[in-house]
């Protein structure tokens, strides 16, 4: 990867995902943040679904999922960290399947 300046990030990073992959997890309301990305993702009914991704020093990436239920409460799907380009957007397209356990 090569070095980005700050607000190019982001859309390096949405890049990096692929339009298959955003559009096969229904990413909307996307936010560029000054080391990443964050978006909503899905479209079950009650649940409000993030990943954030963060480019860390090392030229890796870290994805957190969340789900913050109705009654406010914050859950982790899934955390990855030192995660490679070449697998983040297989990462992001399977993170569903995390799901599925934490509940």
């Amino acid at each position: 990867m090569t070095t980005t300046a700050p607000n190019n990030v982001a859309g390096f990073i949405r890049q990096q995902i692929g339009t298959d992959v955003w559009l096969a997890v229904s990413a909307r309301q996307a936010l560029a943040t000054s080391t990443g990305l964050t978006f909503r993702f899905g479209n079950r009914y009650g649940l409000a679904r993030h990943i954030q991704i963060t480019l860390k020093p090392s030229d890796t990436y870290r994805i957190v999922a969340t789900k913050v239920r109705r009654n406010g409460r914050v859950d982790v799907i899934a955390d990855y960290d030192d995660i490679t380009w070449e697998s983040l957007g297989w990462i992001v397209r399977n993170i569903n399947q995390e799901e599925e356990f934490a509940s």
